[in-house]
């Protein structure tokens, strides 16, 4: 429930009220509620008497939540003036002068090693229209997700708690609004991040981890069931306009010339770049009421993350790992280099597209997905062949190659790690290509 100072016009004349304002669910579906709870007469004699009237009146009902982020606010200025705060501030029990500086730890990081700030102002500068601070909203962003995640909405909201308000000028609009600068010029600044991190850090790309997790929403429909509804919606406005009534648009809906034009205005919004990605799958958390997006992501041999893709919540795990490989190599001049998976990605298809870009796979093994013969041999240990952990610079107790012919073009190995611990054997089986045993 908020207070507001509300102004409308009767009959070409402004009055000015006190309404309370009420958040209610209806059949679901939230609205507002409205109740006047005093009338303070026309606007113009308000103003005749005090010009400031109606700002002063805004100040007066305004919500506790703005007057908190004003209070603290001001307390940030007279940190940044140097002015001392007085003992009437000290005993105010609403605010508080603790402001956190964790995000001043990271920004050397961002602006000096990186140099993130300087690139994000020469692409705003030479290939953007966008007016506001896009490097103050995308280093604050990236901050919060290290000192305290949050999400976008929230993290506006909680700005007011960092020392010298890093949004200070920015609204929640260009906040959202450097989400889709991000989006646009991502693959540039992923490079560019990608090049400095080689340049001071001496990253390897001899050897990269992939995985890929799905995240769901909290929304009824997915991303195809929304875009049908919106041209459902506009059919029926269309209709509607030419003078159909609503039993007769009823009655059209089942038509073939609605099958039509519904076909047509669903291909046009899919051409014109409508994406659907929040789509029903296969969800990790066995959310199948909910759609979901696949994230995947790629990290270096430090756990340093290199690039990610985003996917359609109906899409395949097995199918991720050929696109992503393909913009990978295409992306950062990869030429040789080891890809670690888990068994999720262990297809023939995968390993052949691997061996096809040249690159090598050390991939996880599902025994039991194996032939029985297969199978029996793997668990038979005798028929490994010992080679010293020394021989392939691993550190473990036993190590053991094995080989598999799955196909006329691919010969594999099936690396056997062994451990005790507690009196207890543990088998660690990945599979991998016989052309890249070298780093080992």
């Amino acid at each position: 429930m908020s207070t507001i100072v509300a102004v409308k016009k009767t009959k070409g004349v402004q009055y000015v009220s006190i309404v309370e304002v009420t958040s209610i669910k209806v059949n679901g579906v939230k609205k507002q509620k409205q109740k006047t709870i005093k009338s303070l007469g026309p606007l113009d004699k308000l103003l005749e008497k005090d010009p400031d009237a109606l700002t002063k009146l805004r100040k007066e009902y305004q919500t506790p939540t703005l007057k908190y982020r004003e209070q603290r606010a001001d307390l940030v200025e007279k940190h940044i003036k140097g002015i001392d705060i007085t003992q009437a501030d000290l005993q105010r029990k609403t605010v508080s002068i603790s402001l956190n500086y964790g995000l001043w730890a990271l920004k050397p990081l961002w602006d000096n090693v990186l140099t993130l700030k300087r690139h994000i102002y020469y692409i705003q500068n030479n290939k953007s229209s966008v007016q506001f601070d896009v490097n103050a909203v995308l280093s604050y962003l990236t901050f919060l997700k290290v000192v305290d995640p949050k999400s976008q909405f929230k993290a506006f909201n909680h700005q007011t708690k960092f020392l010298c308000s890093p949004l200070k000028d920015i609204g929640l609009h260009d906040l959202y609004r450097a989400l889709g600068f991000a989006h646009k010029f991502k693959d540039e600044i992923f490079i560019y991040i990608h090049n400095r991190i080689c340049d001071n850090f001496n990253r390897s790309m001899t050897m990269v981890f992939y995985d890929c997790t799905n995240c769901y929403f909290e929304s009824p429909y997915d991303d195809k069931q929304l875009l049908e509804r919106k041209v459902i919606n506009y059919i029926k406005a269309q209709k509607l306009n030419d003078g159909m009534s609503l039993k007769e648009f009823e009655e059209y809906i089942n038509s073939q010339e609605f099958s039509d034009a519904f076909t047509t205005k669903f291909n046009e919004a899919i051409d014109d770049g409508e994406q659907l990605v929040r789509m029903h799958g296969l969800s990790k958390e066995h959310r199948f009421d909910l759609p979901l997006i696949s994230v995947a992501l790629v990290i270096d041999d430090k756990g340093i993350p290199i690039d990610f893709e985003i996917f359609a919540g109906n899409t395949s795990e097995y199918k991720t790992l050929p696109v992503l490989i393909e913009q990978m190599k295409s992306k950062y001049d990869i030429k040789t280099a080891v890809v670690v998976a888990d068994r999720g990605l262990n297809s023939l298809g995968n390993l052949l597209n691997l061996l096809d870009h040249k690159l090598g796979f050390i991939v996880a093994q599902k025994v039991t997905a194996l032939s029985s013969e297969l199978e029996s041999q793997m668990l038979d240990l005798k028929s490994y062949t010992k080679t010293s952990a020394q021989d392939t610079n691993i550190q473990a107790s036993d190590v053991s190659f094995i080989d598999c012919q799955c196909s006329a073009s691919l010969s594999l190995k099936l690396l056997i790690i062994m451990s005790l611990f507690n009196g207890f054997s543990a088998i660690l089986l990945l599979t991998l290509t016989a052309l890249f045993l070298s780093p080992f």
